[in-house]
């Protein structure tokens, strides 16, 4: 947080507590400027203008979430109110994650909530973000979120992106790389919501899935739950030890 090189810690506590990581041991950065409500939320850093300091988004469960900018030297500063979209009500948001889908070179939010639709939000490169929830389709469909994370599973080129949800299954969404080939400002994303039921089968494409129409032909394909493959990887992963302890046997 400060730019030393070494790792720190938020812990999720009270009114959020940072913690340096310092070459005498760790110490509680007591005027860091980072006030929240805790318990139940994950908070997520990231670069808010695609370099420089970690900066802090914090999801709130009464829907009036929190961002921090970083000014380098782990001194944050609340600028919520100047954030645009952020700073409105948004449901009962319970965790984030940074990620540029608009393929800018600044970081877009999507915030996973409880019994509303998850959130998207454009990074417009000036401190503030626009709701492009609606763009990208996430409206038409309740996930009941408790983490999100992005990362390109299948090393295409485009974003995926994993909802970990309360009372139905994960979900994988796989970014469409043709439709995103090319195109800059827009990532070519959009939610596939019928049929996230049945991706219970463990393959990556469910037969008989309806694209929701969306701005910019966004495209997104629901894949496997993903418990149901994390069980699959684990499986692999223990396998492949025992397989080792055996020869060394």
């Amino acid at each position: 947080m400060n730019g030393d090189g070494r790792p720190d810690i938020l812990y999720s506590a009270d009114s959020g507590i940072l913690v340096l990581n310092t070459p005498d041991g760790f110490k509680e950065a007591r005027d860091c400027g980072i006030s929240y409500k805790a318990g139940k939320v994950v908070p997520a850093f990231g670069k808010m203008d695609g370099a420089g300091a970690l900066d802090l988004f914090v999801p709130q469960l009464d829907g009036y979430c929190r961002l921090f900018k970083n000014d380098g030297k782990a001194h944050f500063t609340d600028i919520t109110a100047q954030s645009g979209d952020l700073a409105k009500w948004m449901g009962t948001a319970t965790s984030a994650a940074w990620a540029d889908l608009h393929r800018s070179g600044h970081p877009d939010l999507i915030v996973g909530c409880l019994k509303s639709p998850n959130r998207v939000f454009k990074n417009m490169g000036d401190g503030t973000f626009a709701d492009a929830t609606e763009e990208f389709g996430f409206a038409k469909h309740i996930f009941n979120t408790q983490a999100v994370d992005v990362v390109d599973l299948n090393r295409d080129g485009t974003l995926d992106v994993i909802f970990n949800n309360e009372g139905q299954e994960s979900i994988l969404l796989m970014g469409d790389r043709s439709r995103a080939r090319g195109s800059r400002g827009a990532n070519a994303l959009a939610l596939a919501a019928p049929g996230v039921a049945e991706a219970r089968s463990g393959v990556l494409s469910v037969p008989g899935l309806t694209e929701l129409p969306t701005a910019h032909h966004r495209s997104w394909t629901v894949a496997a739950g993903l418990l149901f493959v994390v069980s699959i990887v684990i499986a692999i992963v223990r396998g492949r030890r025992k397989g080792v302890h055996g020869r060394r046997r």
